[in-house]
């Protein structure tokens, strides 16, 4: 395309723009009156918000945590969570053996679960559908189940540390919607 064109090609893009953009109440704007409709209507609101992906409800989530409501919430009794066979769950992972964590230390298991997308993802999930993070219950029911069979049973719905998980959620989901969040702390 040559020089002239692309410039044409943008003024009419511009004029276009300007066209289909709605006209203040009150008057002013000018220009518009009685000219036929272009048929092209812009959703500013949809191309300005639209959905978040998985991975940035995720980092968006790192955020709206913090070590105050984890300590608040109690997340530490994950540690202490019993099996039928009265093992805890800190036991096996304190240090995030098999991808989850369960430390008495609410410093370093904060650090990892806000940090550490895997961690993170057993305790959290996205609900794709709502376009929000959950509760991830699948987590804890599947490691109940058989999907890991030689995993100890425990009740994974009533317990300490799903008390604990419900109150740290609420508390993070309203920092969330209260747009006070911090920056992602998730590590690439």
């Amino acid at each position: 395309m040559t020089r002239p064109r692309v410039v044409a090609a943008l003024s009419m893009a511009l004029l276009s723009a300007a066209c289909v953009a709605p006209l203040e109440s009150g008057g002013g704007g000018g220009g518009g009156g009685g000219a036929p409709d272009s048929g092209i209507h812009v959703d500013a609101a949809r191309a300005v918000d639209a959905a978040p992906t998985a991975d940035q409800l995720v980092a968006e989530w790192s955020g709206c945590m913090t070590l105050d409501s984890f300590t608040a919430a109690n997340m530490i009794a994950w540690a202490n969570v019993a099996t039928t066979l009265n093992q805890r769950c800190g036991g096996c992972h304190t240090g995030g053996a098999e991808g989850f964590i369960a430390s008495p230390d609410p410093a370093i298991m904060f650090k990892a679960i806000s940090e550490q997308k895997t961690f993170l993802l057993q305790y959290f999930t996205v609900d794709s559908a709502a376009g929000k993070m959950i509760v991830n219950t699948a987590s804890f029911l599947g490691v109940n189940g058989s999907g890991h069979p030689t995993h100890p049973r425990f009740n994974a719905m009533v317990n300490a540390g799903m008390t604990a998980l419900q109150a740290f959620y609420t508390t993070t989901a309203a920092k969330q919607a209260a747009h006070t969040c911090d920056p992602p702390r998730l590590v690439p």
